[in-house]
């Protein structure tokens, strides 16, 4: 069954609506956050912050991996600063403005933050056949 669901582009709603940074945005769209950002594209200057949630490994067809989005975040001036571990290959990681970064309100608030939670980290194998819902369902394996 195909479903068609209208959208509106990021950033011709934000000029529709007038809406002035500084912006932020949460993104979670299962494995369309290259279509998500290319509809940023226009605004991206107005944002300080963006979470979003990324794969190491491709799970629907066209997304973006981890590289990917890092190499398209840092082409703006957005770099990764913080990460959950929602699971194996899947993680939600937080992107800061470089225009953010070396302001100590901003540096002390991450330090501080930080300093409460980080530890070393041992590099963990990502196991390639990883899926969040299972081989079995149906439209979210990766060449479906």
């Amino acid at each position: 069954m195909e479903l068609q669901v209208p959208c509106t582009r990021v950033d011709d709603f934000i000029a529709g609506e007038a809406i002035t940074g500084p912006l932020s945005a949460w993104i979670d769209v299962e494995g369309a956050l290259s279509l998500v950002m290319a509809g940023l594209e226009g605004v991206l200057d107005d944002f300080q912050m963006i979470f979003c949630e990324v794969e190491d490994v491709v799970v629907w067809d066209g997304q973006w991996t981890w590289r990917a989005v890092q190499e398209f975040m840092a082409k703006h001036g957005f770099h990764a600063v913080a990460r959950d571990f929602q699971s194996a290959g899947q993680n939600n990681v937080v992107f800061l403005h470089e225009k953010l970064m070396f302001r100590a309100d901003v540096r002390d608030a991450l330090a501080q933050f930080f300093s409460g939670v980080a530890w070393p980290l041992k590099e963990v194998e990502v196991d390639s056949t990883w899926r969040p819902w299972g081989e079995d369902r149906e439209g979210f394996r990766a060449g479906s």
